[in-house]
C-alpha cells in the first residue's frame, strides 16, 4: 500500500426536462467527463495479475493517463408518450365506450441510453517495473491504423480494429525503461433502449 496514487475528474452535466403536455413528457441528461489517474483501483483494494498496481512506483507520473473507467460522453433519457386516440384525446374522442376500451388509454414509454467507449491500454508483454506489471506499448501515432471496427475475421475471431495487423504494427515494446502511455485506446460505443407499452383502464367511468 502506498500513497502514490492520484486522480482528477472534470465533468459537465446538462439536463433537459419537459413536463407532461400534449401527452408527452421526457428527461434527457448528457454528461461530458474526463477522469485521469495513475491507477484506477481503490487504495485499500487488493492488486493482482498486473491490475491495480501503479505501473512504475519509482516514477508514478509515467502511469498518468485516462482512468480505466473513463467514459467521455454519456447520454441517458426517459420518455412517456400517451397515444392520441380515444376519449379525451385528439383523435376519436367521441367513440363509444366499448371502442374506447380497445383504442384508448395506450402509452409508449422508454429509457434510451448511450455512451462512448471506455479507455483501455495496449499491453506490450514487457514487465519493466515488476513481474506483475505488463507495461503499456508505445504508440507510433498512426491513428488510421487503430481505427475501430468490431467484426469477425475468417476464423470467427472477434476483432476490435478494422485492420488488426496494421493496429499491431502501430505499437512497439518499451525502449529501456521508457514505457508507452496508459489507456490511450477506446472500446466500442454502447446503446440500449428499455421500452414498454402500457394501457390504462378506468375502474369507474362517468357517463
Amino acid at each position: 500500500y502506498t500513497n502514490k496514487g492520484f486522480s482528477s475528474y472534470t465533468g459537465l452535466l446538462v439536463t433537459l426536462q419537459k413536463n407532461l403536455t400534449h401527452g408527452l413528457q421526457f428527461d434527457v441528461n448528457y454528461t461530458w467527463a474526463h477522469s485521469i489517474d495513475n491507477v484506477s483501483l481503490i487504495a485499500n483494494g487488493q492488486a493482482f495479475g498486473g491490475y491495480g498496481f501503479v505501473c512504475d512506483a519509482v516514477h508514478p507520473r509515467e502511469c498518468r493517463g485516462n482512468s480505466d473507467f473513463d467514459t467521455a460522453h454519456y447520454l441517458t433519457s426517459d420518455f412517456t408518450y400517451q397515444l392520441p386516440f380515444g376519449r379525451g384525446r385528439s383523435f376519436a374522442s367521441t367513440v363509444p365506450l366499448f371502442l374506447d376500451e380497445v383504442i384508448g388509454g395506450w402509452s409508449v414509454r422508454g429509457i434510451p441510453s448511450w455512451h462512448s467507449g471506455q479507455s483501455w491500454s495496449p499491453l506490450s508483454n514487457a514487465f519493466v517495473a515488476g513481474f506483475a506489471n505488463d507495461a503499456p506499448a508505445t504508440f507510433n501515432g498512426d491513428t488510421y491504423a487503430v481505427r475501430r471496427k468490431i467484426h469477425k475475421d475468417s476464423s470467427g475471431t472477434l476483432q476490435v480494429f478494422a485492420d488488426p495487423i496494421a493496429a499491431a504494427n502501430a505499437f512497439s515494446g518499451p525502449v529501456g525503461l521508457k514505457i508507452g502511455s496508459r489507456n490511450i485506446l477506446r472500446g466500442p460505443q454502447y446503446f440500449n433502449v428499455d421500452a414498454g407499452l402500457a394501457k390504462n383502464f378506468d375502474l369507474v367511468r362517468s357517463k
